[in-house]
């Protein structure tokens, strides 16, 4: 079509090199594919941990443009809910809370 968007995503999505794009789009599709344990299981929980810190080295001066970081703690916060860390939980809906409140998602 044509259309180049210009609002601050787009751009940093430019900016990088093809390689940072690739490495972030195989977290994410590792994050898709993974199966969410029914109960509390720390290699799990150190694997999801673990793609969370590589995305963060990714854009360590935008840490706002952290969306696919948003969709993986929003996920691992309904995991801890679902087992035996619900203070957990709480901890990563109220981050995502304030991230989203930040970037307008949330208007209150």
């Amino acid at each position: 079509l044509g259309v180049r968007c210009t609002c601050e995503l787009c751009v940093a999505d430019r900016s990088e090199s093809p390689k940072i794009t690739s490495q972030i789009s195989q977290i994410l599709r590792d994050f898709e594919n993974l199966d969410f344990p029914d109960i509390l299981d720390h290699s799990f929980e150190e694997q999801i941990q673990s793609m969370l810190k590589d995305l963060a080295q990714y854009r360590p001066n935008h840490p706002h443009l952290a969306y696919a970081s948003y969709t993986i703690r929003l996920s691992l916060g309904f995991y801890y809910s679902r087992t035996v860390r619900p203070e957990k939980s709480l901890e990563l809906f109220r981050e995502n809370y304030e991230f989203a409140k930040e970037l307008s998602l949330i208007h209150i």
